[in-house]
């Protein structure tokens, strides 16, 4: 397990000066998942790296952006903007962009016509995130929105992969058979075979932006998505044991967003407000089951995801009830 610290503890923190750094040294934590748009700047990026700290993650945007949005306009801009934050994750050396699913459903057939919308995106993302060396954290989600349960999670994931490998065994198939066509001619022209991959996309059709390694991705597509296990949503959903005494869940995780609440005890679905995201301890989730497991089976990161009261902006007083909930259950 490795210890990490979202970015989302400093929204409301507008001067980089105003935040103490060096105590996150002394926790310790080193590792750091920025949060999009309000992070992904020159000075935080600045700050960060003085202090020794390890970007390993990004969490994607997640107000305006929707990869299963009903809105066709809405969803292209989400893939869109997706994409750019790989290529940023990928320019300063992260591993990890973790990503909401979806958004909420306000009926059975809402939910249906998401799934696939979300099922396409990643269809359309992760090939991108592949050649970027980004691996897709999906974020279980609160009750009502996409993925609020484990099962419909790890269809999705396993549904994408499928998908995936059919399209680029077709492709691949497409691609040999194509250069079998056409080798007289380019050994005519005195090209080399390989270079007719640049002029193939993933569907075998002629273009300039793909190449021969395209082709090799279906054994990266498994490994290039899994799960972020978020303790709050869970707890709110009531199902945080299926993800842990499941091993089909558990062995999915690649990143945990840990914070508390007091479970489901307000009911307005669709502004999460129970989603209060409090330092873990300050809820009545039962810490203690869970760590004992992680400690014993979990290599992932263990990431403190912990957003202060917008008045008080307490980021400070967050940071040292943290250092208590690490000496006392993780220590």
């Amino acid at each position: 397990m490795k210890l990490a610290l979202s970015t989302i503890l400093y929204i409301y923190e507008k001067k980089i000066s105003n935040i103490n750094f060096f105590e996150l040294i002394k926790i310790p934590i080193n590792d750091i998942e920025i949060v999009f748009p309000p992070h992904a700047n020159t000075s935080f990026l600045k700050e960060l790296k003085g202090y020794n700290l390890n970007i390993f993650s990004g969490h994607a945007d997640y107000i305006g952006i929707d990869i299963s949005s009903t809105n066709e306009y809405v969803r292209q801009k989400s893939i869109y903007v997706v994409k750019k934050r790989i290529k940023f994750l990928k320019k300063i050396g992260a591993k990890i962009l973790v990503l909401h699913p979806g958004g909420y459903c306000s009926s059975i057939a809402e939910r249906e016509i998401r799934i696939n919308n979300s099922l396409d995106s990643l269809a359309r993302i992760l090939p991108f995130a592949v050649k970027n060396n980004i691996k897709i954290a999906l974020e279980n989600m609160p009750n009502k929105y996409i993925a609020d349960n484990p099962k419909e999670l790890l269809f999705i994931i396993n549904q994408v992969r499928r998908s995936l490998e059919e399209k680029f065994t077709k492709s691949k198939h497409k691609f040999l058979n194509y250069k079998k066509t056409l080798k007289k001619e380019i050994n005519s022209k005195k090209g080399d075979i390989k270079l007719i991959g640049k002029n193939l996309d993933i569907d075998g059709n002629l273009n300039d932006t793909h190449n021969l390694n395209d082709y090799n991705y279906i054994g990266d597509i498994n490994k290039c998505i899994g799960i972020c296990l978020d303790f709050g949503h869970a707890h709110l959903t009531g199902n945080l044991n299926d993800y842990f005494y499941n091993e089909n869940y558990f062995n999915e995780i690649v990143n945990m967003h840990a914070h508390d609440n007091f479970g489901d005890i307000i009911g307005d679905y669709k502004n999460a407000l129970g989603d209060k995201h409090l330092a873990p301890g300050a809820g009545n989730i039962g810490w203690h089951e869970f760590i004992n497991i992680i400690k014993d089976k979990y290599k992932g990161w263990f990431t403190f995801e912990v957003i202060p009261d917008e008045k008080l902006n307490n980021h400070l007083e967050l940071l040292l009830n943290l250092k208590d909930f690490i000496k006392n259950y993780l220590i």
